[in-house]
């Protein structure tokens, strides 16, 4: 992928889409590999309850792209595992995103 010229992380575009499947109730937050389909499986330490689950996704995601949190949105499947987050202004590339070719 290649950025567009909006200022964010060379290699990701802006707004960068990115399909997860999340695991609640994890001991800590972190990527736990990539699914066939393309999803990142992500397990996040918070209860799957009141949004919990969904905070602690986009409070990681954040940090990870090197963005406020208000540049991460649900996009699709905030009531479900698997999601679509859409990622603005995207500053850093996250490691595990470059190992895997993205």
């Amino acid at each position: 992928m290649e950025a567009d010229g909006g200022g964010g992380a060379p290699g990701v575009r802006d707004p960068f889409f990115l399909p997860v499947v999340i695991v609640p109730g994890a001991v800590e937050t972190v990527v736990a590999g990539r699914l066939p389909d393309g999803a990142w499986r992500i397990r996040v330490k918070a209860p799957p309850m009141e949004g919990r689950a969904n905070a602690e996704l986009v409070r990681f995601v954040a940090s990870e792209f090197g963005v406020p949190r208000s540049s991460v949105s649900i996009s699709s499947g905030s009531r479900s595992r698997r999601k679509l987050l859409r990622i603005l202004g995207a500053v850093l590339r996250p490691g595990w995103l470059q190992r895997d070719g993205q």
